[in-house]
């Protein structure tokens, strides 16, 4: 699935440290659904990486799938879908 997303490279950080491969990677997304440890030590840095990021959207490099979308009224059930854990992407909330 991650490749489908557009990635050129999957790891299992779990198994595999990318930092002793020998490889160079321009950005790394971890999509364990944990919540991000990355940090921005400035607001230069954090503008640069979602303009890297929107570059990738926009020359179709990298996508995204939805799992579903739910109207507003739907929330809750929305939140119960999320709850089991079963989605395989984003679920989207329509306002």
């Amino acid at each position: 699935m991650v490749k489908s997303l557009g990635a050129d490279i999957v790891l299992d950080h779990a198994n595999e440290d990318f930092t002793k491969n020998g490889l160079t990677y321009d950005v790394i997304l971890d999509v364990s659904g944990k919540p991000s440890t990355l940090k921005f030590k400035t607001v230069s840095e954090r503008l640069t990486f979602l303009k890297e990021i929107i570059k990738l959207f926009k020359e179709r490099k990298l996508n995204t799938i939805i799992d579903q979308s739910f109207p507003l009224e739907q929330m809750v059930e929305a939140h119960r879908y999320l709850e089991r854990g079963l989605e395989k992407g984003n679920v989207v909330v329509n306002i």
